[in-house]
């Protein structure tokens, strides 16, 4: 008996942006916000992605949207090939596809009231009649914990975490079958960060939608994820299951990561790790393992030969790492390179 397919299959994908410069504007150099990402996530599963500001998780995710265009590669929904979609066929996809923006401040239009803001998606794919459109509404809000008192209301009349619950109400209008959600808690106050991380686990286990789910926040994609991609510079580095990446780290770069973490999950003593220096520049990456300039494992390979993300020994089941040493990424290992003296 074969596996259930994947909801999202992403092969290879590649996001180059031209910049503009030189005589009559020609392009001559291109940023490699995405450079050769494959993932995959299936039905009522929640991948993260995590990775510092420019790692490429909010263009990977607008790529798979068709949000951004695509340089090359392959994405799959349900076993579509989503970049072939045009006209009629890419509008009915869209209605499975819905995304949850990082602010909710700016994400909802400051003339609209409540109910218009969310009667749009629903006439725009004619999911309701003209006399439906009160009923859907009130059941949405209610699905997110407002009252159907509000949609009377403008946004301005909301706090930050009321706001992005009319968000995810208007993503939800679709009835989707995957939510994008881009750093959707990061600009509110920690106490309404978990009201909404709730929300969403509830309207996981509620309807079976998939979520990807984007985040520099640890503890987020602990509590919320089944997986965790890691990406750095473009690409994954490591991705596994959720306990894996954060009881086995393999990669040098997750090391950093969850080092930095304020996770109350993390029982190891190891703030020490604060890895050198900045990312390198998309446009111009450095040769082999993109991580090598501010790594304390890299060798002559690293600095020739580009690792691939696939399993190696070590990594728990479902684990993969790219990184030529990744049997070296242990605490005591990285404690000893860099000569940390912590009690």
């Amino acid at each position: 008996m074969s596996a259930t397919p994947p909801l999202l299959s992403v092969d290879d994908l590649r996001v180059h942006i031209p910049l503009r410069g030189g005589a009559f504007g020609r392009s001559r150099e291109v940023v490699r916000a995405v450079d050769g990402v494959s993932l995959r996530l299936n039905a009522g599963h929640a991948l993260g992605i995590v990775g510092e500001s420019g790692s490429g998780k909010t263009t990977l995710a607008r790529a798979i949207l068709r949000l951004v265009a695509v340089t090359s590669g392959r994405v799959e929904f349900a076993g579509r090939d989503v970049l072939a979609l045009a006209g009629r066929d890419l509008r009915a996809w869209r209605r499975e596809a819905q995304l949850i923006f990082q602010d909710p401040y700016g994400s909802l239009d400051p003339r609209m009231t409540v109910q218009a803001i969310l009667a749009e998606p629903l006439r725009a794919h004619s999911l309701a009649t003209s006399d439906e459109l009160s009923n859907r509404v009130a059941d949405l809000l209610q699905r997110v914990g407002l009252q159907p008192e509000h949609m009377r209301r403008l946004p301005r009349q909301f706090s930050g975490g009321q706001r992005q619950r009319i968000g995810i109400a208007r993503a939800l209008a679709t009835n989707p079958r995957l939510l994008v959600c881009d750093e959707p808690v990061s600009a509110l106050d920690v106490s309404v960060q978990s009201q909404i991380i709730n929300l969403l686990a509830d309207l996981r286990r509620q309807s079976g939608v998939a979520l990807l789910f984007i985040a520099h926040n640890l503890p987020v994609i602990r509590q919320l994820c089944d997986r965790v991609a890691v990406m750095y510079l473009g690409r994954i580095v490591e991705e596994g299951p959720t306990e894996a990446i954060f009881e086995n780290p393999r990669h040098p770069y997750t090391q950093a990561l969850l080092a930095t973490a304020p996770d109350p999950h993390q029982r190891r003593s190891d703030r020490w790790l604060a890895l050198p220096g900045e990312p390198p520049s998309p446009i111009r990456p450095p040769a082999g393992c993109a991580f090598h300039p501010r790594c304390p494992f890299a060798e002559d390979r690293c600095r020739q030969e580009r690792p691939e993300c696939e399993e190696r020994e070590g990594d728990r089941p479902g684990q993969m790492t790219a990184c030529h040493f990744a049997d070296r990424m242990t605490a005591n290992a990285l404690r000893a390179r860099l000569g940390a003296d912590i009690a």
